[in-house]
């Protein structure tokens, strides 16, 4: 029984001392750190969704987006429809 009483003290002995610890750490610059990167993860998946177009030459007062239409079927057969 003793010994039961014993190995009961240290554990609870033990987990004082880790919940000092824990206490004692400074966790926020690591909860920046991590909010920055999902961040910039959410910037990279709607980027990624993103077409460029080189070459292509606008005129004053044109829309760019039909422009772009046009030339995405004329070379390469693929129809689009604008999201906007």
């Amino acid at each position: 029984m003793k010994d039961m009483i014993k190995e009961i003290e240290e554990k609870v002995n033990s987990c004082f001392t880790l919940n000092n610890v824990v206490d004692k750490l400074d966790i926020k610059p690591i909860k920046d750190e991590i909010k920055k990167l999902i961040e910039l993860d959410n910037e990279c998946n709607k980027r990624a969704l993103n077409l460029i177009i080189f070459g292509l030459k606008e005129e004053v007062d044109e829309n760019t987006l039909a422009l772009a239409q046009i030339e995405l079927y004329n070379r390469l057969q693929i129809e689009t429809m604008c999201l906007t």
